[in-house]
């Protein structure tokens, strides 16, 4: 259309194309096929796109040229291959599926509380200035893993399924929780100031390089590795008994251990603090070293973790 299209829904077996140079509004659901490779192609143009129903196909576009004002999809879209999102302000309320990659470079693309996005068999890829948000309870989902080049925040959601994420270009902030990871899981991230919450049984690699980074490890395996890289990190720990390294790297680092440790912590270059509570840390295999200072309540360490450390003085 030449300007502001309004439609009821629209079934459409061998796929639609919807374009208005002003904003698009389809309310009701869009049907194509969801056979993959049938080419029943779904794509929908406009300033901003609002729809109140859901929307299957095999590829799905979703292209919305105001940034600022919100495009919003209230029903489930659901694509047999890809799904894209180009452009807009994407307020997704219902889940996000495809069997092949979602690839977001919107303006900024939010989840409603606990909906997902999932690429089951395949790969998300964030990238431009985008700001994602995925809500509350939701869960990403990539079997391929997840790439971020977004120069803007991004937030995964309370949990991740999967076993990569690749964030090493990105310069916003990375918000990760591994709550659901599949098998072992290696998350990298840039230079924002990252928050990853480690908490599922499995191993482990971590490296957040630049940035002021906060890392929480409730439940890794033993062999995981986590480098915090540069900037002045906080790593925190509830997990126990399990042998596994922290790296604090440049940067004024803060390590506060639970009592029942058994990690192997390196504050790394610059000054390093080490925070012990008031509880006896001597009884299981933690061992720290390169920390400049040390502030401790009623703690007890044993004499050996004291000579592991060369900088204590």
């Amino acid at each position: 259309t030449g300007g502001v299209a309004d439609l009821d829904s629209v079934q459409a077996a061998a796929g639609a194309t919807l374009t208005a140079a002003g904003a698009l509004t389809v309310d009701g659901n869009l049907a194509g096929n969801t056979t993959a490779g049938a080419g029943n192609d779904v794509t929908l143009s406009g300033t901003t796109i609002t729809l109140t129903g859901t929307v299957d196909g095999d590829d799905i576009t979703i292209d919305a040229s105001n940034d600022t004002a919100a495009s919003v999809i209230t029903g489930v879209v659901t694509a047999a291959n890809d799904i894209d999102f180009n452009g807009g302000n994407i307020d997704a309320t219902d889940d996000v599926v495809a069997g092949g990659d979602i690839t977001i470079s919107a303006g900024s693309f939010t989840t409603a509380t606990g909906k997902d996005l999932t690429a089951a068999t395949g790969s998300i890829t964030i990238a431009g200035a985008t700001t994602v948000t995925v809500t509350g309870a939701g869960v990403t989902e990539a079997r391929d893993g997840v790439l971020i080049t977004s120069s803007c925040d991004v937030d995964l959601g309370d949990s991740f399924k999967g076993t990569v994420i690749n964030g090493s270009a990105a310069t916003g902030k990375i918000t990760v929780d591994t709550d659901l990871a599949t098998g072992p899981v290696t998350v990298l991230t840039g230079s924002g100031n990252d928050t990853l919450n480690l908490e599922e049984g499995v191993v482990h690699t971590i490296e957040t390089n630049g940035g002021d980074d906060s890392i929480t490890v409730t439940e890794v395996l033993v062999g995981s590795t986590i480098d915090s890289g540069a900037g002045a990190d906080i790593i925190t720990e509830t997990e126990t008994a399990v042998v596994y390294t922290v790296d604090g790297g440049a940067g004024n680092d803060t390590f506060t251990p639970t009592a029942t440790s058994s990690a192997v912590l390196d504050g790394g270059d610059d000054t390093d603090t080490l925070v012990l509570a008031a509880n006896n840390f001597s009884a299981q295999g933690l061992s720290f070293k390169n920390f400049e200072v040390v502030t401790a309540t009623d703690a007890t360490i044993s004499a050996a973790q004291f000579a592991n450390d060369n900088t204590f003085e």
